[in-house]
């Protein structure tokens, strides 16, 4: 294309409300940079990947560079990483003073460049993961890889630790759940992602803080007098690294409320997913999984010819996915089209566009989903990737010592 876009849409895929930690998700090899691979062990290589990033964003932030009223707060990097290990990083801190945070930022645009990063691999097969870096300024906790996370102590008599870390994941949502509702939380902060991290040293003694960004301040009191009480209420393991007991700095995320529509169903509860209404697949006589992989391809298509790389991102060199989050409705129509993960620099307003351009089909865009033969309404997250051309990455000359 004249812009040099190459877009690269991932296949519908619903994002559960619960934002799980990077260390829950189940790959068989993390992500790490290309230097460690020289380590001993991929264990040690994945210590000294977290060391170099670590290193890369707290090296030179000191006094001259990042004023003390921004010390002392946590600082969370994401790392978006594709299949071949390509992937952009975002900053987030709710405390940090701008100053510091712009520094962060910066980094972040450069970070890809500067250190080189081999993708999560599933089955010896490369896969997209996200990875969340978190650290403090000046640094007084490593919550580096671990063995086992923190959970509570109440859960200790489940029959497996993963049943014990999902309980204990339960436990801490319904902690902070049970006291949102319609009176205690306006109705204008409905469906709002609130994020909770704790804070948990090699004692298993805790501190939480609340970060929600567009939820209402009444809403935000209670859950930071939650956060406040909770440490007395909910007692917890600490984390494990080679059987020794860790610091560790943990991030909870839930929505309010968590799909109370009785009419909005999960995606893995959906008989029949919905899909992209296109003539041309749905003429063809072929089965419901092959129409599905035709209407992906149509809506590729679609989205190709629509879909314009901002001049601003363009101009800066910025890549990176937009995540769209909407909902197909029982009539095939799009509505509620949100950004869940931004790009800036005009990216989330391009990805917006596209999407609700979809409404102005002459027919509905999709074939809604169904269940018992009934259209039911389905929530989607669509990743769109934006990626300049021109930049050739070294790391497929590279391979992962085994």
């Amino acid at each position: 294309m004249k812009d040099i876009l190459s877009l690269c849409l991932l296949a519908f895929l619903f994002l559960f409300s619960i934002n799980l930690n990077a260390q829950l998700q189940e790959v068989d090899v993390f992500p790490y940079a290309v230097s460690c691979d020289s380590e001993s062990s991929v264990r040690a290589a994945i210590r000294c990947s977290e060391g170099k990033l670590k290193s890369y964003f707290l090296s030179g932030e000191k006094d001259e560079s990042c004023p003390a009223n921004g010390m002392n707060h946590l600082v969370q990097i994401t790392l978006n990483i594709d299949e071949e290990g390509i992937y952009t990083a975002k900053a987030r801190s709710k405390d940090m003073d701008a100053a510091c945070m712009k520094i962060i930022k910066d980094k972040c645009l450069k970070l890809p460049y500067d250190i080189e990063l081999f993708p999560a691999e599933i089955n010896k097969k490369t896969v997209p993961y996200v990875h969340t870096l978190s650290f403090f300024y000046p640094e007084d906790m490593d919550p580096a890889v671990v063995d086992l996370i923190p959970f509570a102590v109440d859960c200790d008599s489940e029959p497996t630790l993963s049943a014990a870390i999902k309980c204990s994941e339960d436990n801490l949502k319904g902690y902070f759940l049970n006291n949102l509702n319609e009176e205690t939380c306006p109705i204008d902060s409905i469906n709002k992602l609130a994020e909770i991290t704790l804070k948990v040293d090699a004692e298993g003694s805790y501190t939480a803080v609340a970060r929600a960004e567009d939820m209402s301040p009444v809403c935000m009191k209670v859950l930071e007098a939650r956060c406040l009480k909770m440490p007395s209420d909910i007692e917890l393991f600490p984390a494990e690294f080679e059987k020794k007991a860790v610091p560790y700095v943990h991030t909870l995320s839930f929505h309010y409320p968590e799909n109370k529509d009785p009419n909005m169903v999960k995606f893995e509860m959906v008989e029949v997913m919905p899909r992209f209404k296109s003539e041309t697949c749905e003429s063809q006589n072929i089965d419901l999984k092959a129409k599905q992989k035709c209407a992906t391809e149509q809506m590729l298509m679609n989205l190709y010819k629509t879909l314009r790389y901002p001049a601003d991102a363009r101009e800066k060199g910025i890549e990176g996915m937009v995540v769209v989050q909407f909902v197909i409705e029982k009539t095939g129509y799009i509505s509620n089209p949100t950004i869940k993960k931004s790009v800036g620099a005009g990216c989330d307003e391009e990805a917006l566009r596209i999407i609700q351009e979809f409404n102005n089909l002459p027919h509905p865009p999709f074939i809604p989903g169904m269940t018992d033969d009934k259209p039911v309404r389905v929530k989607f997250s669509l990743p769109i990737r934006y990626k300049l051309g021109g930049r050739k990455s070294s790391r497929r000359k590279k391979k992962r010592r085994r």
